[in-house]
């Protein structure tokens, strides 16, 4: 970021930097004879296996590797100086098969048997686990693996315990599945008795499945079984395994206690308040065996009802949480809108209603627990709207407010001087007072930070919080269920903050902490955020004016038809820039209405929040700089003519029409190898590029190809781009080989070529068209 904004030398190494000595003196290095750092010299990246889906230890998030084996392994290569490729997208029995064969280096979180020793080398163990059987909770006849003989037993397929179980329980009739949530979900829907598992694995997928009616029914105590885990190589790549073992040595006890702080230690049930039912209490709920709910659709992000008509959302996740505690099921009725769910609660159809206000008209046939939740109401209209100290003083405003809800119950009875435009969701307000049909809406603090986040809406804003329209969601029990009032109202006395704020951080990137000791951090903040905006603001005018100056220049050039061009794009790529630009401008408004809400909350801004959000803007902050950076580099005009790596100058032309690329859903290939060079005019290498990009989304729209590519073959010999966008017609493929072809962007392509001692050739393949640029010898 810093050498974008010209305050260090792009080309500065920071080996110069540090002190020589100290670097060959440092005492890690004396851990590794002189052969091991020969072979970490001469392997410039461990190839390490990364799993899908075996939370909370080696799995894929956000599409990178994360959990605590995969955190471990980069602390054990930030210790021993290495670099790590990660490989994903492959089985379990799959990367054994790859570790065998010398294809993947290393294996993570594998335990030691003896069949195993016959192919790999282990380390020591680096963390030790619990294996444990879990069955349904209302099962208590499994105390041990004896129990399950003639029973269904799921396992993971491959893992080290399916060779035991066949071994010493053949009468165990094993199930066996990929990953441990599809292990849940054999015991949930009766097609096994039970799964074996790891302890903290199965309590990662059922915390974060919401799966509430699954208990832990023994630990394996058989000496047999011991789940330590371990990093694995090839048997025959033992000094590796030597390597890593001492690189093991290298960390320290505070590391790995932060290491399972992380990802491990966890609020213990234990810890949560008691329930205590009286007799009649206890006995109504065994009676009852299931809770009948209806829900709101269409509230996110509190709750609605997918596609799968099942229950989501903030609500969904509190109702899930109740309902373990009371070990009962809560069914889902489903219901199409809200007016709907309100009709089948009054025909009593339901039970419980989930998520909603107490008013008087609500009060006739529902009874309601003391509140589940609590959040702020405000007032949302787009920016022009002008301020007012009242609503009461807004005359003839119209407001959008969904149907059947407590607002639009409370705002008919308090504000007659506002004119109520009903609506069915919350999306159709937004959209009402988006699109100026009406002036504004209201609605809770969360729904419009998640709604504006969501959509894309940083024109409107939060004019007014009306303190006394504050929500205080409940849940609502038909009148006849009076018992079943006081058991919800302790199960939700149970439900601690903590709960509430990992419920809404799954569904939000808003934390709610619970004081107001940080205010100044976000004074601090906003000052930043201000002079962030008005450094882009003159960012956004150099960038204009350098344009300018360049395109001046750019008519003193020789070659009038590359310059012409050039300016001839220069709206679509500033447009394309734009919209790059936007996009980060967006994320940082985003983090500037987190700390926004948290104000109006009077909630604490962490540091952790606070330094996140900071490297969030500095991140987008350094990717505009890129952009720009590349895009100046691409206009200015240049007659130097100097060998450049082809792949860096198609990156960087590629970061310039970035959103159209993605607009059109073009996936884009490199192959062969990435450090060719290539002799000429850089920039104008750049323009060949962009138009042969930019030809193969268009010819991709106008054919309507659904999964466009582009495969780019680097070799020493040719450049080759060939895409998938059909062939080209043979009479057109005619006119561009005899150089009767006017398009300017190929003749372009061809000149350029032509200049730095480049054939182009254009062919046909059996999917698309092939663009060749081959070195010409004399």
């Amino acid at each position: 970021m810093y050498a974008n904004l010209g305050l260090v030398e792009k080309n500065l190494k920071i080996g110069d930097l540090l002190d020589h000595d100290y670097y060959f003196n440092n005492p890690n290095k004396y851990t590794l004879s002189y052969e091991e750092q020969l072979y970490l010299k001469n392997t410039p990246k461990i190839k390490v296996h990364n799993e899908s889906n075996w939370a909370p230890f080696n799995f894929i998030k956000n599409n990178k590797p994360t959990g605590f084996s995969i955190d471990y392994m980069n602390l054990l290569a930030s210790k021993l100086g290495i670099q790590i490729e990660y490989i994903s997208g492959f089985s379990w029995d799959e990367y054994l098969e790859k570790l065998k064969n010398n294809e993947i280096d290393v294996m993570l979180n594998i335990s030691k048997t003896s069949q195993r020793e016959e192919f790999f080398n282990f380390t020591s163990s680096y963390i030790e686990s619990i294996d444990t059987v879990f069955v349904k909770s209302n099962v208590n006849n499994f105390k041990s693996l004896n129990d399950f003989k003639g029973k269904k037993l799921a396992v993971l397929k491959g893992f080290y315990e399916e060779d035991l179980l066949k071994e010493l329980y053949p009468e165990i009739k094993l199930v066996f599945v990929e990953n441990s949530l599809d292990g849940l979900k054999k015991i949930l829907f009766n097609e096994a008795d039970g799964f074996f598992d790891n302890l903290m694995v199965a309590n990662y997928f059922m915390k974060n499945n919401l799966i509430s009616n699954i208990k832990p029914a023994f630990e394996i105590k058989d000496k047999n079984f011991n789940l330590d885990l371990r990093i694995a190589t090839n048997k025959s790549n033992t000094i590796l395994r030597d390597i890593l073992e001492k690189g093991k040595s290298l960390i320290t006890e505070e590391e790995i206690l932060e290491l399972k702080r992380k990802w491990i230690d966890s609020k213990e049930e234990k810890n949560s308040p008691e329930i205590t039912l009286t007799k009649n209490e206890k006995k109504y709920l065994q009676k009852k065996e299931i809770i009948t709910m209806c829900v709101d659709p269409d509230w996110e992000p509190f709750e609605k009802i997918n596609e799968n008509k099942e229950h989501e959302g903030i609500a969904a996740d509190l109702i899930n949480l109740i309902s373990k505690k009371l070990n009962i099921e809560i069914k889902l009725i489903p219901t199409k809108t809200w007016d709907e769910t309100l009709e089948f609660s009054k025909n009593k159809k339901c039970d419980i209603l989930s998520f909603l206000n107490e008013t008087p008209k609500r009060k006739e046939w529902l009874n309601f627990t003391i509140p589940i939740f609590e959040d702020p109401n405000v007032i949302i209209a787009r920016n022009e709207f002008e301020n007012a100290a009242s609503l009461l003083e807004l005359q003839n405003r119209t407001i959008a407010i969904p149907k059947g809800t407590a607002m639009y119950e409370f705002f008919e009875k308090d504000f007659p001087n506002l004119k109520i435009i009903p609506v069915d969701s919350e999306n159709e307000a937004f959209s009402l007072v988006e699109n100026r049909k009406v002036d504004m809406t209201v609605r809770s603090l969360i729904i419009a930070a998640y709604t504006i986040q969501k959509e894309n809406l940083f024109n409107l804003k939060i004019v007014d919080k009306p303190l006394k329209y504050k929500n205080q969601l409940r849940i609502g029990v038909l009148k006849e269920e009076t018992i079943l009032v006081n058991i919800l109202n302790k199960t939700i006395k149970t439900i601690t903050k903590e709960d509430q704020e990992d419920i809404i951080n799954n569904h939000l990137s808003i934390k709610i902490p619970q004081n107001n000791e940080y205010i100044h951090i976000f004074i601090y903040t906003i000052i930043f955020i201000v002079l962030l905006t008005l450094l882009i603001i003159f960012w956004n005018y150099q960038l204009r004016k350098r344009i300018e100056i360049e395109i001046e220049k750019n008519n003193e050039q020789q070659n009038i038809m590359f310059q012409q061009n050039k300016q001839a794009e220069l709206g679509n790529l500033i447009g394309n820039i734009s919209h790059q630009w936007r996009d980060s401008l967006t994320k940082i408004g985003y983090i500037n209405l987190n700390l926004r809400a948290r104000l109006l909350q009077n909630k604490e801004i962490p540091k952790e929040f606070l330094n996140k959000s900071t490297l969030e803007i500095e991140k987008s902050l350094d990717f505009m700089s890129e952009t720009m950076q590349n895009f100046l580099d691409y206009y200015k005009p240049s007659s130097n003519i100097y060998e450049f790596e082809v792949y860096d100058s198609i990156v960087s032309a590629l970061s310039i029409i970035d959103t159209k690329i993605k607009n059109s859903n073009l996936h884009i290939e490199f192959l062969g190898d990435f450090d060719v060079k290539i002799k000429g005019i850089r920039n104008e290498w750049m323009q060949v590029w962009i138009n042969l990009i930019i030809n193969s989304i268009n010819i991709s729209i106008l054919r309507d190809i659904k999964n466009p590519q582009i495969e780019i073959t680097l070799s020493k010999n040719e450049i080759i781009f060939e895409d998938n966008c059909g062939r080209i017609e043979e009479n057109l493929l005619e006119k561009i080989n005899e150089e009767k072809y006017t398009g300017i962007g190929i003749k372009m392509a061809k000149e350029i070529a032509n200049k730095n001692n480049q054939q182009m050739i254009i062919l046909n393949s059996k999917k698309g068209a092939i663009f060749k640029f081959v070195k010409q010898t004399n």
